[in-house]
């Protein structure tokens, strides 16, 4: 790897010096920052860890779903699991959040976050 980087570095100054004896200016550009724009999810991430310090990752990601009002069709199609995987994980998040014995819909939970 060393070498390739070397050879290339060596490519490189070739070439300049080529342009140079031809009379022709090396033209640099300027470094330009694009900022990346906000994740909305971003916050959402946030109060959920916040509220849910033990929450797993794939718990966050169902949550992510659930906020954007997915079917659990609709997130087994995206995940590659199967309805009842989903439906179980489903089962088990509201277990975490403490809606066992409530008819709050999980979607609706989450979009209150």
């Amino acid at each position: 790897m060393k070498r390739f980087l070397y050879s290339n570095n060596e490519r490189i100054i070739s070439m300049e010096n080529e342009i140079y004896s031809k009379g022709g200016d090396v033209i640099v550009e300027e470094e330009v920052s694009i900022e990346k724009p906000a994740d909305p999810f971003d916050e959402f991430n946030k109060r959920l860890f916040l509220k849910y310090p033990d929450i797993t990752r794939n718990e966050k990601m169902l949550c992510g779903f659930l906020k954007l009002n997915m079917s659990t069709k609709e997130i087994s199609v995206i995940t590659g699991k199967k309805e009842h995987t989903i439906e179980i994980a489903r089962t088990r998040l509201r277990k975490k959040v403490g809606l066992t014995k409530s008819n709050v819909n999980l979607n609706a939970f989450m979009d209150s976050i």
